[in-house]
């Protein structure tokens, strides 16, 4: 449903609501100010997909295998931000961003 409103990474939601018609209504993550590459005549780097890693609290073995990487990786990963799958609602990687993690109750 997010890839249907342009949405392709969690992590660009500020908030959602499911309507009762099923469909979804979101609002944007937006940074206050934020400088765009249109503002100086600049094409940004076009994003590639994100590939889910951790689904609440479950390790993704095709989504890691699909980037080379490994389930000790992940773990790595989340040790240096001092979390733990048990404690994770959702992860996602992609080529031009990186790790994204939101935890339960953030």
């Amino acid at each position: 449903m997010l890839r249907e409103k342009g949405i392709f990474s969690l992590k660009d939601v500020h908030y959602a609501l499911l309507e009762t018609s099923g469909s979804i209504s979101v609002i944007q993550t937006v940074e206050p100010s934020a400088v765009t590459a249109g503002m100086f005549d600049i094409k940004p780097a076009q994003a590639g997909p994100t590939v889910m890693l951790i689904d609440e609290r479950s390790i993704i073995e095709k989504g890691l295998k699909s980037i080379g990487k490994t389930k000790d990786w992940v773990m790595a990963e989340l040790a240096k931000r001092n979390l733990q799958p048990d404690k994770i609602f959702y992860t996602e990687w992609s080529e031009q961003n990186g790790l994204y993690t939101e935890p339960y109750g953030s």
